[in-house]
């Protein structure tokens, strides 16, 4: 179903605000913490309210029973700063992804925000094109998404092949907008795509300069 309805939370000293998220992140400019975003079966979680701080209830839909609107109920837990945790992973969070190899980091270009903007990579990290919320949608596999648009790294048109593009997509949950996040030896991670089974790799352009994202064979070396 065609939902990008998720649950992300922050918080302030004072009800009027700024409220932020847990990395600190005003919620005005593209910040939340993610505690909820849905599974494989369950779609479009919202709606929600906290029962004696113990219980997140919200709707859903379930894809078991086509779709049709259900009610979820889940325990919910505080961590050590206060923070609800419902369906997280360690690896939720804000992060700034860079290339082993060349040192450089993932953007889009031209700081281009609009869906099919292409992934490229840059060597100075300032601001929120720059910044790419991970949280994981269903066990294995996370979204990456742009602080700067809300839009998701994604293949263009959902190619399987070595060398395809890598670009900005919009909400439907397709295979080709989720991600592994493998660690290797050295504390890196390569990152794999759900639909190709292919991973993020750098492609230098000769004639811009610029350095392209494409997926690749994991040949298990750093680009």
């Amino acid at each position: 179903m065609r939902s990008d309805y998720k649950i992300a939370v922050g918080r302030s000293k004072n009800v009027e605000g700024p409220y932020v998220d847990k990395n600190g992140i005003d919620m005005m400019d593209g910040g939340g913490t993610i505690i909820d975003a849905g599974n494989t079966r369950h779609n479009r979680v919202g709606g929600q309210d906290v029962y004696e701080n113990k219980l997140l209830i919200r709707h859903a839909y379930d894809r078991a029973i086509r779709g049709a609107h259900v009610l979820l109920i889940s325990d919910l837990q505080w961590d050590d700063e206060g923070w609800p945790v419902v369906c997280e992973s360690e690896i939720n969070g804000y992060y700034q992804i860079q290339n082993k190899a060349n040192g450089k980091f993932l953007t889009t270009a031209y700081g281009n925000t609009a869906v099919g903007a292409k992934a490229v990579l840059e060597a100075d990290p300032k601001g929120a094109p720059f910044d790419w919320q991970i949280y994981r949608k269903e066990e294995d596999y996370y979204r990456i998404q742009s602080r700067s648009n809300f839009n998701y790294l994604e293949v263009a048109a959902g190619s399987t092949d070595i060398g395809a593009a890598i670009q900005l997509g919009s909400y439907e949950n397709r295979d080709q907008r989720l991600w592994k996040l493998v660690q290797q030896d050295n504390g890196c991670f390569s990152i794999v795509n759900k639909n190709s089974g292919l991973v993020l790799e750098a492609s230098d352009d000769p004639d811009s300069g610029r350095c392209s994202v494409i997926q690749g064979a994991d040949r298990g070396d750093d680009s």
